[in-house]
């Protein structure tokens, strides 16, 4: 079991001026964007489609030939097409710009001794940063403390499950490493930064995957096999043509111009035209539903999607808990919109107040200090300082938190499974029992029920 106090070392962090040093001697915590592609390399990489290539040859073709309003036309379409597209990844990039603003990271860092709000752009090695529940590492550090930390660092690893960490050497079987962009799913603590930008963990992996080349998807690869199947084909009968009508009838310039009227007829024109406005009016229809396509053979790819896995929790639900149910001596109450809890009921919810964190992202502390503070107000922490945590292990799976009050003696709060608490208790074991039986009735309507 972890046991760290609240406030053992914490450091005072970076003066300002040493910190404004660094940053402008190793830049901003930031990692590096792609250079932005200009309007004619959108032009060029849209035109060079196989399609919009077949597209402009039949046009020029046509020109050759004479035939201006056929020309003019196949041109016109060719250039609504690669505007249409032109202005879907233009819309799409402004949008994804905006939501980066928006989302612009906010780190918790210690300078000058003070706990201030930074951008985590301007965070440089030697930083000491707080880490809370639901807040993601905002570069890679070791930790100076922590209490019940666990992080998700699927990002870099593909593993789901959290991973539990400790202040480094506190626990020797508990990693102290911590790494930019990774979440924090439990717990709290501080961490010294070491790495920015580039040289983070998650920098280094996405230099690497930058590396690598986007492949076609298989609608690019067909039409291409397309193009340039049509293409030879073309050029061998057109070639057949002018040399038979050359050699044979002695008319070399019947022959040219026989050779491409047939090349002409051979191409076909109305495919790429319908193709090409028919994705780009695909991806206007799903921007119209929120959805952002930056390129249009993205939309072959949802096209195809026959089963789509989501994550429940913060995407189909709500990603939040509220508390529906007291039950103390076999007698529930329902506490959903009342602001108000009988006697009989407030040392239970003391006691899980005294056992959870205000200002945790944990949703069941916050669905306890929701109700909490409309019934008791500041009754629960008036008079207590808190002491001591102790964090969930799998060998005792519950928490618990000291307090000191006004006396000598100390308080200990806890909350946790209903078979673990009961275990601390000197009670009957029929009566412990009863209550694991009814905890268990409960969760079987679909409650989360922790004791305490």
């Amino acid at each position: 079991m972890e046991i760290v106090p609240p406030e053992a070392g914490l450091e005072s962090g970076l003066a300002t001026v040493e910190a404004q040093r660094r940053l402008a001697a190793i830049g901003p915590n930031t990692l590096p964007s792609a250079k932005p592609v200009t309007v004619w390399g959108r032009i060029l990489r849209l035109a060079s489609e196989p399609m919009l290539i077949l597209l402009l040859l039949a046009a020029a073709i046509y020109f050759v030939l004479g035939s201006l309003t056929e020309g003019i036309m196949l041109m016109l379409f060719a250039l609504f097409s690669i505007s249409l597209m032109l202005f879907q990844e233009w819309r799409s990039d402004n949008a994804l710009a905006a939501l980066r603003q928006l989302s612009a990271p906010l780190a918790r860092v210690r300078r000058d001794g003070e706990e201030i709000s930074l951008p985590s752009a301007d965070l440089v090695p030697g930083d000491v940063v707080v880490l809370n529940e639901g807040e993601r590492v905002p570069a890679d550090g070791v930790l100076l403390t922590a209490s019940q930390l666990a992080v998700d660092e699927s990002l870099l690893t593909g593993e789901s499950v959290p991973v539990s960490k400790a202040a480094d050497g506190a626990i020797p079987s508990r990693p102290a490493g911590v790494y930019g962009g990774t979440l924090v799913v439990a717990g709290h603590g501080t961490a010294r930064v070491t790495e920015t930008g580039a040289r983070t963990e998650a920098g280094k992996l996405g230099a690497s995957l930058s590396a690598i080349a986007a492949d076609e998807t298989h609608l690019q690869r067909t039409t291409g096999r397309l193009v340039r199947v049509f293409g030879v084909l073309a050029l061998v009968v057109c070639g057949a043509l002018t040399l038979y009508q050359g050699l044979l009838l002695g008319n070399w310039l019947q022959g040219i111009l026989s050779g491409i009227a047939l090349g002409m007829a051979m191409l076909p024109e109305e495919f790429p035209v319908a193709l090409a406005i028919f994705l780009a009016i695909g991806s206007w229809r799903m921007a119209r539903v929120g959805v952002l396509v930056r390129r249009a053979a993205a939309v072959e790819a949802l096209g195809a999607v026959t089963c789509l896995c989501v994550d429940k929790t913060g995407t189909i639900t709500e990603n939040r808990m509220r508390l529906r149910y007291l039950d103390s001596d076999s007698t529930r109450l329902d506490v959903r919109g009342t602001g108000t809890v009988p006697s009989g009921f407030v040392p239970l919810l003391q006691g899980a107040c005294r056992a959870s964190r205000r200002g945790s992202h944990d949703p069941m502390d916050r669905a306890v200090f929701d109700v909490a503070d409309g019934a008791l107000g500041a009754e629960v922490e008036q008079g207590w300082t808190l002491v001591r945590e102790y964090g969930v292990t799998s060998e005792f799976l519950a928490m618990a938190q000291a307090w000191r009050g006004s006396g000598d003696g100390l308080l200990v709060a806890t909350k946790g499974a209903p078979e673990a608490i009961t275990a601390m208790c000197a009670m009957d074991p029929a009566a412990a029992q009863a209550i694991v039986d009814r905890a268990r009735g409960l969760a079987g309507e679909g409650l989360r029920v922790p004791a305490s």
